[in-house]
């Protein structure tokens, strides 16, 4: 091979060996743009797929709700009364908070003890009152608890913030359709209310 020949050649390699390095860096700004591209465009939500009771209901599962945090007792009312609705029984059942929760509707004492329940994983207390009309007939049960030195009581998931236990008598009263002085109270504890959900179904307590 000639002199010139020699050199031409070694130039001919020298620009393809170039051109391929062009290429390779193009690539490797180009790849990790793409796929940084890709990542913006996929929300980590649509990697996760959504509960059956989500997909099918719009509402999370029980193991779902239980793992939301919440600040106040007035958050968990609402977020209860979003997702169940009120819906009278007979006979009436007294129904554990997850299955409450998996039915998606209850009556007064399911929804009490569904928040009632929620509220304990949050740490605030709350405890589950039944009212009856001194001459018989259904009662109502509400939650009553106390946050920062305020009381307040649900009603068929409904948040209210009252002075005294004597404001939640007349509000029950009202929605009885009985005078103050001709309701009882029932107070339950934890033990309590174990039992009649282990009873169930129950006499009629409730019905509004």
């Amino acid at each position: 091979m000639k002199k010139g020949q020699k050199n031409g050649w070694a130039s001919g390699i020298g620009k393809k060996i170039a051109t391929l390095a062009v290429v390779a860096i193009g690539f490797a700004l180009v790849a990790p743009a793409s796929a940084q591209t890709v990542a913006l465009a996929t929300p980590e939500a649509a990697l996760t797929k959504p509960s059956w009771a989500k997909r099918t209901f719009g509402r999370m599962e029980w193991a779902e709700a239980v793992a939301q945090p919440f600040s106040t007792p007035r958050e968990i009312c609402r977020f209860v009364e979003k997702n169940v609705r009120y819906k009278t029984e007979a006979p009436d059942v007294w129904s554990a908070a997850e299955d409450t929760w998996a039915a998606g509707r209850g009556d007064c004492e399911d929804f009490a003890i569904a928040i009632q329940e929620l509220c304990r994983l949050n740490g605030m207390e709350a405890k589950v009152h039944l009212y009856f009309p001194a001459s018989g007939g259904p009662g109502h049960a509400v939650l009553v608890g106390s946050w920062n030195d305020k009381m307040w009581f649900s009603s068929n998931g409904a948040y209210e913030e009252v002075k005294s236990e004597q404001d939640v008598r007349k509000r029950v009263a009202r929605v009885l359709s009985v005078k103050e002085d001709k309701l009882w109270v029932m107070k339950f504890n934890d033990e309590q209310i174990a039992n009649y959900v282990a009873k169930a179904p129950a006499r009629a307590v409730a019905s509004r």
